[in-house]
């Protein structure tokens, strides 16, 4: 992670740091007896620099309308200055007398204060030009509101006039800071809203210009005319915030992680940005409902159940509490005021509980966070893979884990299995579930021999051993009934998507269009939403260990649940247009074509991602045993004469061979095997050429069922097709390998029924044989090697079961134990991963009883007699050391997973 956050102030600081390094080298030098050397003419460029960056400031801050800014500069300027006469004051008495501690002192107190000083006066003038920005946004945020108020064609261009600019500034001033930021995840982060905050502005202005219309008309379409506005003020608004929110950031803060504390902020953030237009829209018994009030109510409830999903422990059930009380009485307030009974006694009842509730809710969510930064309790990983390293840690360290996050962990491993279960069918979901039993059996037994003292036991030692086994079972099994709910969930994404629109397009005077409308929408949706849910199963349990990937997924599965009901609501307005209004049909249309695009868009871009998220031999694998029973079924169906079966299965068939046509394009691009892309473009492009010829073929037999000669043309192309697939992932797999038979040892003996001694008459004399010669003296036998040191069989002992309070050692071990999962032979990076882990082991022993020597002998040579920061320095050497492990450990993975990806010839990734 960059040191500093923006290009300007690491530009600047970069210079100042190296040169108190120097300092401080110099420093050591003389504490070994050098004298120091004359810095009069160091110290005066440095004075010079300091007096120039005074006087800038100044000038900006007099300058400058900002009175935070005005309030805090002269702080920095103070620090500055006084260390810079530290300095001089410093050189002037080395000049004397070279081996003086005071100046020593002074030298050191005063390049500190230097750098420090610099970095406050710099991050103060950073965090105005931050504000400058706020105020933009701020200014488009609450302009948004006046979206509500726009009811004709006239307001509509007033409001658009007057948006533009305030989007233009904004994003121009966004993109800037972009370039300027050295994190690059919220550069990233930026530059993801920000873009939607531009595509969405688009849509904000059709979205207006439908409601204006439908208002004119008089139809009964203003609910979902008005949903959609809602809707996309909203999103931006929603996209602004994080805005607001990332520009604050100053430091990298991990979302998502172990630490719930970031997430907690974030809605916390969120739920703020919204309680204003909220309470005002309560508070006022005349407001409408399915306004942005309403909506800004059921926002602060949704950013609610997402800090009640971070929060720990009694924290987490008051919180859901308080947002199911507040569904309640948000329905009851918003039939309320739709029957116009606002003001009503009842209604203003209900105003003040709803008003006192989304306070309690505040307020619950505050303390949630106080009691979290003053805890620290971590959370299980999001991952199913990362859930298990946190398994390991509690089952090998009896004392350990004193929250019970390793046992959480565990416990949401089995909840993952059986909820992947409940998708899943015969033998396959009998497995699952019996393994969660398993698993949830073991993990009762270990918790309580844990609970008694008994950890150490080879009872607990043993169930430790079962549990990681039937674990690592479970996994696999997850990762195998996950990819074929993959493939078959994106086998065909927009069918109920083409079949809403033509629902939409009915004439006006087709029978029955508004209930087909309804069954189309319906299965639309639902169809939508099982998706999206397969992908953030993937995501969480799918085995790929891609942070970046994972979240990308999630992100856009929820995005296309958002998105989802979207498009019914605009298609309900085109149906309803067909009919009331003709005239005004072009429009909605191409409103509705361009929500259609964005959804269609958004799908893709699920689909490539989960394409990437999934191992490409068990997908391919998934859908050739998919496309086999859909050819058995149609081969029944044939023979049945059942045509809708048969055109059923047939499509089946088609749809998922063009899902392996491009996973294996995509495996083409991957790959830098140019032997290995050979092949497959041959093998998918006989694969393409077989989904036309099976398409006619099965037309042809629907059309005339009992047609024999028909049907043996469709079972030939359909075999064609199966062996296409198959060559394909024989391609991506290579040819199964037959387990070689063990050797019998002894040998059996020879067959010898059928021998025979055949007599010779002996020859008169024989020869015999020359005697051997006699043992010559050769090279002495090599010595045995040594038995292991004590020092090895200490470190080996810290790889195998490091203490928990030693965080170096157990970095060390996770490495170690990620390398011997794989064969090292002919594997040069997990050989460099096993010596990096013993390396670090051996570090870890070392700092263990050196570090604390070191820094306090530090503090009280430099005269810094401050123990927070000799924490801070050992914190920061350990942490350095945990994250080099864990980006060795990432890189281990993220190599096995780009050898499957890439495949080649030369793949030496195999499992022990």
């Amino acid at each position: 992670m960059p040191v500093f956050h923006t290009k300007t102030i690491e530009s600047i600081l970069e210079p100042v740091a190296q040169q108190v390094s120097t300092l401080i080298i110099l420093h050591e030098e003389a504490e070994d007896g050098k004298a120091m050397p004359d810095l009069a003419l160091p110290v005066k460029t440095v004075g010079a620099a300091v007096e120039n960056l005074v006087k800038v400031g100044r000038e900006t801050a007099s300058s400058s309308k900002d009175q935070i800014l005005k309030q805090e500069m002269p702080l920095a300027f103070k620090r500055v200055e006084e260390s810079s006469v530290f300095l001089v004051d410093a050189s002037k008495i080395l000049r004397r007398d070279p081996f003086s501690p005071e100046a020593r002192k002074k030298l050191i107190d005063g390049a500190r204060g230097i750098l420090s000083g610099t970095s406050a006066l710099l991050l103060t003038f950073d965090e105005a030009e931050v504000r400058k920005i706020l105020k933009v946004c701020r200014g488009v945020l609450e302009y948004l509101a006046v979206s509500e108020v726009v009811e004709s064609m006239e307001e509509l261009v007033t409001f658009v006039k007057n948006l533009t600019p305030g989007i233009t500034e904004m994003a121009k001033k966004v993109e800037g800071r972009i370039e300027e930021l050295t994190h690059q995840v919220h550069a990233d982060m930026l530059r993801k809203s920000l873009n939607t905050v531009k595509a969405m502005s688009t849509q904000l202005i059709t979205a207006i210009k439908t409601f204006v219309l439908t208002v004119q008309r008089g139809g009964q379409n203003i609910p979902e005319a008005q949903e959609y506005r809602n809707y996309v003020v909203g999103k931006m608004s929603f996209e602004i915030s994080e805005i607001i929110r990332v520009l604050q950031y100053t430091t990298y803060e991990e979302e998502g992680g172990d630490d719930p504390l970031n997430d907690m902020k974030k809605a916390m953030s969120l739920f703020d940005s919204n309680m204003g237009p909220a309470l005002k829209w309560v508070q006022t018994p005349t407001e409408s409902s399915g306004g942005l009030g309403e909506k800004a109510v059921k926002e602060c409830i949704a950013q609610g159940r997402k800090f009640a999903d971070a929060s720990q422990g009694p924290d987490k059930g008051r919180i859901r509490k308080v947002c199911d009380d507040l569904d309640r009485l948000m329905g009851d307030l918003a039939e309320m005021r739709r029957l116009g009974k606002g003001t009503a006694p009842e209604g203003l009842k209900l105003n003040g509980e709803v008003a006192q509730k989304l306070e309690g809710l505040n307020q619950e969510m505050q303390n949630a966070m106080l009691g979290q930064e003053s805890s620290g309790v971590r959370r299980p990983a999001t991952t199913f893979v990362g859930k298990m390293d946190q398994v390991h840690q509690w089952v090998n360290n009896p004392s350990s884990d004193p929250a019970g996050l390793g046992e959480r962990a565990i416990r949401e491993c089995i909840e993952q299995g059986r909820a992947t279960a409940d998708k899943c069918s015969g033998p396959e979901r009998s497995a699952i579930l019996k393994l969660c039993d398993e698993l949830d059996q073991l993990t009762n037994d270990l918790a309580s021999l844990k609970r008694k003292g008994m950890g150490n036991s080879p009872q607990a030692v043993a169930t430790a051993q079962k549990i990681e086994r039937k674990l690592e079972e479970l996994n696999n099994k997850l990762q195998n009934a996950i990819t074929a709910q993959v493939a078959e969930d994106f086998m065909d994404t927009t069918t109920t998507l083409k079949l809403l629109e033509k629902a939409a397009r009915a004439p006006p005077d087709a029978p029955g269009r508004e209930a087909e409308f309804e069954e189309k929408a319906g299965a639309f949706e639902h169809q939508a939403n099982h998706i999206a849910n397969t992908a953030i199963e993937l995501a969480n349990a799918g085995g790929n260990t891609n942070r970046r990937l994972l979240d990308q997924i999630r992100q856009n599965a929820e995005e296309l649940k958002e998105w989802t009901p979207q498009v019914s609501h605009v298609a309900k307005i085109l149906l309803d247009y067909g009919k009331y209004s003709p005239g005004d049909v072009p429009a909605v249309s191409v409103h509705f074509e361009n929500v259609r695009d964005i959804w269609k868009e958004k799908m893709q871009t699920l689909t490539n991602l989960v394409d990437s998220a999934t191992d490409t031999a068990k997908f391919i694998e998934a859908c050739e045993q998919a496309i086999n029973r859909d050819a058995d079924a149609c081969d029944v169906a044939m023979t049945q004469g059942n045509p809708q079966v048969v055109i059923s299965k047939s499509s089946n068939i088609a749809r998922r061979t063009k899902r392996v046509v491009d996973v294996a394009e995509a495996e083409m691009e991957n790959s830098l095997d140019p032997d290995y892309v050979a092949k497959m473009a041959a093998a998918k492009d006989d694969l393409g050429q077989c989904i036309t010829p099976l398409v006619i073929d099965a037309k042809a037999v629907a059309t005339n069922p009992l047609d024999k000669k028909a049907q043996g043309k469709l079972r030939d192309s359909t075999r064609k097709l199966q062996d296409a697939v198959h060559g394909v992932r024989v391609i991506v797999t290579g040819p199964s390998q037959p387990q070689e038979e063990e050797e019998d040892f002894p040998p059996p003996p020879p067959d010898i029924s059928g021998l025979t001694i055949a007599v010779t008459q002996a020859p008169v004399q024989e020869v015999p044989p020359p005697r051997p010669p006699l043992p010559q003296e050769t090279a002495p036998p090599p010595p045995r090697p040594p038995l292991p040191s004590d020092e090895m069989k200490e470190v080996q002992s810290v790889l195998e079961q490091p203490p928990e309070d030693n965080r170096m050692a157990m970095a060390a071990h996770h490495l170690h134990r990620e390398a011997l999962k794989w064969e090292e032979e002919g594997n040069e990076l997990i050989q460099a991963a096993k010596r990096m882990a013993v390396l670090f082991a051996k570090m870890s022993q070392f700092m263990s009883t050196q570090l604390k020597i070191v820094a306090t002998v530090k503090a009280t040579m430099i005269g810094a007699d401050d123990p927070k920061a000799d924490w801070e320095a050992t914190e920061t050497l350990v942490g350095c050391a945990e994250n080099l492990m864990g980006a060795v450990r990432q890189a281990v993975r993220e190599t096995e997973a780009a050898s499957v990806k890439m495949r080649s010839v030369a793949n030496n990734w195999k499992k022990r």
